[in-house]
Protein backbone atom coordinates (compact mmCIF):
# COMPACT_ATOMS: atom_id res chain seq x y z
CA UNK A 1 0.00 0.00 0.00
CA UNK A 2 2.55 2.23 0.87
CA UNK A 3 4.47 1.84 -2.81
CA UNK A 4 1.02 2.24 -3.95
CA UNK A 5 0.31 5.85 -2.14
CA UNK A 6 4.06 6.59 -3.42
CA UNK A 7 3.28 6.30 -6.84
CA UNK A 8 0.19 7.98 -6.47
CA UNK A 9 1.52 10.91 -4.83
CA UNK A 10 4.93 11.11 -7.54
CA UNK A 11 2.30 11.05 -10.06
CA UNK A 12 0.19 13.82 -9.07
CA UNK A 13 3.60 15.89 -8.59
CA UNK A 14 4.14 14.82 -12.00
CA UNK A 15 0.57 16.13 -13.28
CA UNK A 16 0.89 19.39 -11.15
CA UNK A 17 4.56 20.16 -12.80
CA UNK A 18 2.50 19.44 -16.50
CA UNK A 19 0.19 21.82 -15.61
CA UNK A 20 2.56 24.68 -14.22
CA UNK A 21 4.58 23.85 -17.79
CA UNK A 22 1.73 24.80 -19.53
CA UNK A 23 0.82 27.71 -17.26
CA UNK A 24 4.38 29.16 -17.25
CA UNK A 25 4.32 28.70 -21.53
CA UNK A 26 1.11 30.38 -23.24
CA UNK A 27 0.83 29.55 -26.48
CA UNK A 28 -1.75 31.97 -27.33
CA UNK A 29 -0.44 35.38 -24.87
CA UNK A 30 0.53 37.76 -27.97
CA UNK A 31 1.53 40.15 -25.72
CA UNK A 32 4.24 37.81 -23.97
CA UNK A 33 7.70 39.32 -25.31
CA UNK A 34 8.83 35.97 -23.84
CA UNK A 35 8.88 34.09 -27.36
CA UNK A 36 10.86 31.25 -26.52
CA UNK A 37 8.07 30.52 -24.04
CA UNK A 38 5.87 30.79 -26.41
CA UNK A 39 6.58 28.66 -28.85
CA UNK A 40 7.29 25.93 -26.05
CA UNK A 41 3.93 26.67 -25.12
CA UNK A 42 2.61 25.94 -28.53
CA UNK A 43 4.76 22.79 -29.20
CA UNK A 44 3.28 21.57 -26.23
CA UNK A 45 -0.58 21.62 -28.08
CA UNK A 46 0.92 20.90 -31.43
CA UNK A 47 2.66 17.45 -29.69
CA UNK A 48 -0.09 16.76 -27.53
CA UNK A 49 -2.92 15.62 -29.67
CA UNK A 50 -5.61 17.48 -27.56
CA UNK A 51 -5.55 20.47 -30.31
CA UNK A 52 -7.24 19.45 -33.89
CA UNK A 53 -8.68 21.84 -36.48
CA UNK A 54 -9.03 25.40 -36.47
CA UNK A 55 -7.32 25.24 -32.58
CA UNK A 56 -4.47 23.62 -33.75
CA UNK A 57 -3.88 25.15 -37.20
CA UNK A 58 -4.11 28.17 -34.56
CA UNK A 59 -1.46 26.73 -32.03
CA UNK A 60 1.22 26.85 -35.48
CA UNK A 61 0.10 30.36 -36.41
CA UNK A 62 1.04 31.27 -33.00
CA UNK A 63 4.53 29.44 -33.06
CA UNK A 64 4.60 31.39 -35.91
CA UNK A 65 4.45 34.71 -34.92
CA UNK A 66 6.59 33.81 -32.30
CA UNK A 67 9.31 32.79 -34.36
CA UNK A 68 9.01 35.51 -36.45
CA UNK A 69 9.10 37.75 -33.76
CA UNK A 70 12.28 36.22 -32.89
CA UNK A 71 13.58 37.11 -36.61
CA UNK A 72 13.22 32.66 -37.96
CA UNK A 73 11.60 34.27 -40.74
CA UNK A 74 12.18 30.75 -42.35
CA UNK A 75 10.73 28.74 -39.26
CA UNK A 76 7.64 31.05 -39.23
CA UNK A 77 6.68 30.17 -42.87
CA UNK A 78 6.90 26.73 -41.63
CA UNK A 79 4.66 27.39 -39.38
CA UNK A 80 1.97 29.30 -41.34
CA UNK A 81 2.40 26.86 -43.85
CA UNK A 82 1.04 23.82 -41.40
CA UNK A 83 -1.50 25.98 -40.58
CA UNK A 84 -2.96 26.67 -43.78
CA UNK A 85 -2.81 23.10 -44.45
CA UNK A 86 -4.78 22.05 -41.50
CA UNK A 87 -7.36 25.25 -41.72
CA UNK A 88 -7.47 26.33 -45.20
CA UNK A 89 -9.44 29.52 -44.21
CA UNK A 90 -6.77 30.49 -41.58
CA UNK A 91 -7.12 34.43 -42.85
CA UNK A 92 -4.66 35.03 -39.60
CA UNK A 93 -2.11 32.68 -41.18
CA UNK A 94 -2.43 34.10 -44.92
CA UNK A 95 -1.73 37.81 -43.41
CA UNK A 96 0.78 36.90 -41.24
CA UNK A 97 2.53 34.30 -43.96
CA UNK A 98 2.41 37.69 -46.02
CA UNK A 99 3.56 39.97 -43.90
CA UNK A 100 6.87 37.60 -43.26
CA UNK A 101 6.99 37.13 -47.55
CA UNK A 102 6.85 41.16 -47.50
CA UNK A 103 9.67 41.54 -44.73
CA UNK A 104 11.86 38.79 -46.80
CA UNK A 105 11.47 41.05 -50.13
CA UNK A 106 8.21 38.34 -51.80
CA UNK A 107 6.29 41.05 -52.88
CA UNK A 108 4.68 39.23 -55.27
CA UNK A 109 4.19 35.95 -52.69
CA UNK A 110 2.52 38.65 -50.00
CA UNK A 111 0.37 40.14 -52.38
CA UNK A 112 -1.16 36.92 -53.12
CA UNK A 113 -0.92 35.89 -49.14
CA UNK A 114 -3.41 38.75 -48.20
CA UNK A 115 -5.29 38.05 -51.76
CA UNK A 116 -6.41 34.70 -49.58
CA UNK A 117 -6.82 36.46 -46.36
CA UNK A 118 -9.63 39.27 -48.25
CA UNK A 119 -11.57 36.05 -50.25
CA UNK A 120 -12.02 34.65 -46.66
CA UNK A 121 -12.90 37.52 -45.06
CA UNK A 122 -13.50 40.71 -47.54
CA UNK A 123 -13.70 43.24 -44.54
CA UNK A 124 -10.52 41.99 -43.59
CA UNK A 125 -9.13 45.92 -43.16
CA UNK A 126 -5.22 44.40 -42.16
CA UNK A 127 -4.99 42.75 -44.99
CA UNK A 128 -5.62 45.82 -47.60
CA UNK A 129 -3.75 47.58 -44.79
CA UNK A 130 -0.86 44.81 -45.29
CA UNK A 131 -1.19 44.38 -49.12
CA UNK A 132 -0.89 47.85 -49.48
CA UNK A 133 2.33 48.27 -48.04
CA UNK A 134 3.45 45.15 -49.92
CA UNK A 135 2.22 47.55 -53.28
CA UNK A 136 3.30 50.59 -52.34
CA UNK A 137 7.21 48.59 -51.50
CA UNK A 138 6.41 47.51 -55.89
CA UNK A 139 6.09 51.49 -56.67
CA UNK A 140 2.75 50.37 -57.28
CA UNK A 141 1.04 53.45 -55.46
CA UNK A 142 -2.16 53.39 -57.22
CA UNK A 143 -2.72 50.18 -55.86
CA UNK A 144 -1.51 51.09 -52.53
CA UNK A 145 -3.90 54.08 -52.30
CA UNK A 146 -7.09 52.05 -53.16
CA UNK A 147 -6.17 49.47 -50.32
CA UNK A 148 -5.45 51.90 -47.56
CA UNK A 149 -9.10 53.20 -49.12
CA UNK A 150 -10.79 49.79 -48.97
CA UNK A 151 -8.94 49.15 -45.13
CA UNK A 152 -10.64 53.49 -43.99
CA UNK A 153 -13.55 52.04 -45.69
CA UNK A 154 -14.17 49.13 -42.70
CA UNK A 155 -12.32 51.14 -40.18
CA UNK A 156 -12.61 55.06 -40.66
CA UNK A 157 -10.50 55.04 -37.28
CA UNK A 158 -7.31 53.57 -38.46
CA UNK A 159 -4.80 55.87 -38.14
CA UNK A 160 -2.14 53.17 -39.85
CA UNK A 161 -4.17 53.32 -42.87
CA UNK A 162 -4.44 57.44 -42.83
CA UNK A 163 -0.14 57.48 -42.49
CA UNK A 164 0.69 55.15 -45.13
CA UNK A 165 -2.31 56.72 -47.61
CA UNK A 166 -0.42 60.01 -46.59
CA UNK A 167 3.07 58.43 -47.48
CA UNK A 168 1.94 56.90 -51.32
CA UNK A 169 0.65 60.51 -52.13
CA UNK A 170 3.32 61.97 -51.06
CA UNK A 171 5.37 59.45 -53.65
CA UNK A 172 2.71 60.61 -56.38
CA UNK A 173 3.82 63.92 -55.36
CA UNK A 174 0.35 64.85 -53.97
CA UNK A 175 1.89 66.60 -50.80
CA UNK A 176 -1.31 68.17 -50.06
CA UNK A 177 -3.34 64.86 -49.69
CA UNK A 178 -0.30 63.43 -47.83
CA UNK A 179 -0.53 66.35 -45.17
CA UNK A 180 -4.31 65.80 -44.82
CA UNK A 181 -3.82 62.29 -44.12
CA UNK A 182 -1.26 62.86 -41.39
CA UNK A 183 -3.74 65.13 -40.03
CA UNK A 184 -6.14 63.00 -39.75
CA UNK A 185 -3.87 60.32 -38.28
CA UNK A 186 -2.92 62.94 -35.58
CA UNK A 187 -6.59 63.42 -34.96
CA UNK A 188 -6.79 60.02 -33.97
CA UNK A 189 -3.79 59.71 -32.11
CA UNK A 190 -2.32 62.82 -30.77
CA UNK A 191 1.13 61.74 -29.71
CA UNK A 192 1.26 59.18 -33.40
CA UNK A 193 5.28 60.25 -33.56
CA UNK A 194 5.26 59.09 -37.53
CA UNK A 195 2.88 60.83 -38.70
CA UNK A 196 4.17 63.92 -37.36
CA UNK A 197 7.24 62.66 -39.02
CA UNK A 198 5.46 61.82 -42.01
CA UNK A 199 3.89 65.17 -42.37
CA UNK A 200 7.08 67.06 -41.66
CA UNK A 201 8.83 65.74 -44.81
CA UNK A 202 5.50 66.69 -46.52
CA UNK A 203 5.84 70.35 -45.27
CA UNK A 204 9.62 70.58 -45.66
CA UNK A 205 8.89 69.34 -49.66
CA UNK A 206 6.66 72.15 -49.94
CA UNK A 207 8.61 74.54 -48.94
CA UNK A 208 7.02 75.14 -45.32
CA UNK A 209 10.24 74.86 -43.42
CA UNK A 210 8.63 76.59 -40.22
CA UNK A 211 5.70 73.65 -40.55
CA UNK A 212 8.22 71.22 -40.63
CA UNK A 213 10.43 72.61 -37.77
CA UNK A 214 7.40 72.67 -35.51
CA UNK A 215 6.60 68.75 -37.04
CA UNK A 216 9.95 67.27 -36.12
CA UNK A 217 10.29 69.03 -32.83
CA UNK A 218 6.95 67.67 -31.63
CA UNK A 219 8.48 64.26 -32.23
CA UNK A 220 11.32 64.83 -30.53
CA UNK A 221 9.08 65.72 -27.25
CA UNK A 222 7.37 62.30 -27.83
CA UNK A 223 10.16 60.36 -28.53
CA UNK A 224 13.55 62.22 -27.80
CA UNK A 225 15.26 58.82 -29.11
CA UNK A 226 13.78 59.30 -32.79
CA UNK A 227 16.67 59.71 -35.11
CA UNK A 228 15.43 60.46 -38.53
CA UNK A 229 13.54 63.67 -36.32
CA UNK A 230 16.90 64.78 -35.42
CA UNK A 231 18.11 64.09 -39.20
CA UNK A 232 15.20 65.56 -40.88
CA UNK A 233 15.17 68.95 -38.40
CA UNK A 234 18.93 69.35 -39.50
CA UNK A 235 17.84 69.10 -42.91
CA UNK A 236 15.17 72.05 -42.47
CA UNK A 237 17.86 73.68 -40.72
CA UNK A 238 20.49 73.34 -43.16
CA UNK A 239 18.47 74.96 -45.90
CA UNK A 240 17.87 77.74 -43.15
CA UNK A 241 21.57 77.72 -43.04
CA UNK A 242 21.65 77.51 -39.46
CA UNK A 243 24.91 75.57 -39.83
CA UNK A 244 26.11 75.15 -36.11
CA UNK A 245 22.40 73.95 -35.23
CA UNK A 246 22.26 71.82 -38.40
CA UNK A 247 25.50 69.89 -37.41
CA UNK A 248 24.30 69.71 -33.77
CA UNK A 249 21.20 67.69 -35.03
CA UNK A 250 22.91 65.68 -37.27
CA UNK A 251 25.65 64.94 -34.69
CA UNK A 252 22.55 63.48 -32.14
CA UNK A 253 21.00 60.96 -34.93
CA UNK A 254 23.99 59.53 -35.36
CA UNK A 255 24.51 59.11 -31.51
CA UNK A 256 21.13 57.65 -31.70
CA UNK A 257 21.59 55.52 -34.49
CA UNK A 258 25.33 55.27 -35.44
CA UNK A 259 24.72 53.27 -39.07
CA UNK A 260 22.64 56.17 -40.18
CA UNK A 261 23.95 56.66 -43.13
CA UNK A 262 21.81 59.81 -44.87
CA UNK A 263 23.45 61.42 -41.64
CA UNK A 264 26.52 61.42 -42.01
CA UNK A 265 26.17 62.18 -45.76
CA UNK A 266 23.66 65.27 -44.61
CA UNK A 267 26.39 66.44 -42.20
CA UNK A 268 29.18 66.21 -44.49
CA UNK A 269 27.01 68.31 -46.72
CA UNK A 270 26.66 71.26 -44.01
CA UNK A 271 30.35 71.27 -43.37
CA UNK A 272 31.49 71.81 -47.45
CA UNK A 273 29.18 74.70 -46.58
CA UNK A 274 31.31 75.66 -43.88
CA UNK A 275 34.11 75.31 -46.19
CA UNK A 276 35.53 72.95 -43.84
CA UNK A 277 36.42 69.84 -46.93
CA UNK A 278 38.38 67.69 -44.26
CA UNK A 279 35.18 66.70 -42.18
CA UNK A 280 33.38 67.25 -45.00
CA UNK A 281 35.62 64.35 -46.77
CA UNK A 282 35.59 62.28 -43.28
CA UNK A 283 31.52 62.22 -43.61
CA UNK A 284 31.19 61.78 -46.98
CA UNK A 285 33.69 58.24 -46.58
CA UNK A 286 32.00 57.37 -43.41
CA UNK A 287 28.62 57.41 -45.00
CA UNK A 288 30.04 54.98 -47.97
CA UNK A 289 31.31 52.92 -45.51
CA UNK A 290 28.06 52.09 -44.26
CA UNK A 291 24.98 49.74 -45.76
CA UNK A 292 22.37 52.23 -48.07
CA UNK A 293 20.12 51.86 -45.12
CA UNK A 294 16.29 53.16 -45.34
CA UNK A 295 14.78 54.68 -47.88
CA UNK A 296 17.56 57.47 -48.62
CA UNK A 297 20.34 55.37 -47.95
CA UNK A 298 21.28 54.91 -51.88
CA UNK A 299 20.47 58.84 -52.21
CA UNK A 300 22.92 59.02 -49.15
CA UNK A 301 25.92 56.86 -50.83
CA UNK A 302 24.98 58.69 -54.65
CA UNK A 303 25.59 61.93 -52.81
CA UNK A 304 28.57 61.41 -51.15
CA UNK A 305 29.93 59.56 -53.91
CA UNK A 306 29.03 63.02 -56.26
CA UNK A 307 30.57 65.31 -53.53
CA UNK A 308 33.47 63.42 -53.04
CA UNK A 309 34.67 64.14 -56.76
CA UNK A 310 33.65 67.48 -56.45
CA UNK A 311 36.31 67.74 -53.54
CA UNK A 312 38.86 65.86 -55.25
CA UNK A 313 41.14 68.58 -56.33
CA UNK A 314 40.34 70.98 -53.01
CA UNK A 315 42.68 71.73 -50.49
CA UNK A 316 41.13 71.69 -46.82
CA UNK A 317 39.96 74.82 -46.26
CA UNK A 318 39.32 76.92 -43.07
CA UNK A 319 36.30 77.03 -41.38
CA UNK A 320 33.75 79.41 -42.62
CA UNK A 321 32.41 81.43 -39.51
CA UNK A 322 28.78 80.45 -38.01
CA UNK A 323 25.59 81.69 -39.25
Amino acid sequence: MRRIAVFVATLCAALVLATAARADFPCDDMGSSDYAARITGCTYQINSGRWQGENLSMSYNNRGVARESMGDYAGAIVDYDQALRIDPDNKIAYKNRGWVRSMKGDYDGAIADYDQAIRVDPKFADAYLNRGVARENKGDYAGAIADYDQALGIDPNNKLAYKNRGWARSKKGDADGAIADYDQAIRIDPKFADAYVNRGIARDNKGDFDGAFADYDQVIRLDPKNSFAYNNRGNVRLRMRQFDAAIADFDEAIRLDPTFTAAYTNRGLVYEKKGDVAHAREDFNASLTLPEKYDNGKWAHDTARQHLTALANLQPAPPAPSQ
